[in-house]
């Protein structure tokens, strides 16, 4: 929990800072170009309500266009000290997002594939997640922006010989981000 505050702190920081270049020169390109800029690198970090926390990557191909990579890591202790109440998971995946936008309020859409690693006890395992998503950014600042997405996910995941698929989770995430250009 004090990594994700840590982290949203310094994007929180950043945004700010950078919203004070804006409002010093209300002309400055800074201002008039926020939103999507083909060749920005964005980082960022979001909570999810079914992946925990997680830091994402995105390159802009083009102005509709974004390559897409995630991961995250949850822990999960149901406090009962028992060989399965400890759990923890992983995920590493990449994807495209279309943008329908290309103001400040960009609307997407976006498809993503996933490796999953999961422990529970002394017991590992590993599979495959599938997503598909909607949300849209605010970008603040063309450097800086907050976004919120809702999606559909499957998985298929083995654990200690046991196959356990979910055949669909509805998830929701916010999360803020910094591009570099």
């Amino acid at each position: 929990m004090r990594k994700n505050v840590l982290i949203y702190a310094v994007l929180a920081l950043y945004g700010f800072m950078t919203i004070g270049e804006v409002a010093a020169n209300p002309l400055s390109p800074a201002s008039t170009a926020a939103g999507i800029t083909e060749g920005a690198i964005g980082f960022g970090a979001d909570f999810s309500s079914n992946a925990g926390s997680a830091v994402d990557f995105k390159y802009i191909i083009s102005k509709d266009w974004a390559i897409t990579g995630a991961g995250g890591f949850k822990k999960d202790d149901d406090g009962q000290n028992t060989a399965t109440s400890k759990t923890s998971s992983s995920v590493l995946g990449v994807g495209v997002r279309k943008y329908f936008s290309h103001g400040e309020f960009a609307p997407f859409v976006g498809v993503a594939i996933g490796r999953v690693t999961a422990s529970t006890g002394s017991t590992d395992g590993s599979g495959v997640v599938f997503v598909v998503n909607g949300g849209a950014e605010y970008f603040l600042t063309k450097h800086f922006s907050l976004s919120a997405a809702g999606g559909f996910q499957t998985s298929s995941v083995s654990v200690g010989g046991s196959k356990a698929t979910s055949n669909g989770t509805l998830g929701l995430k916010v999360g803020a981000n910094i591009y570099l250009f």
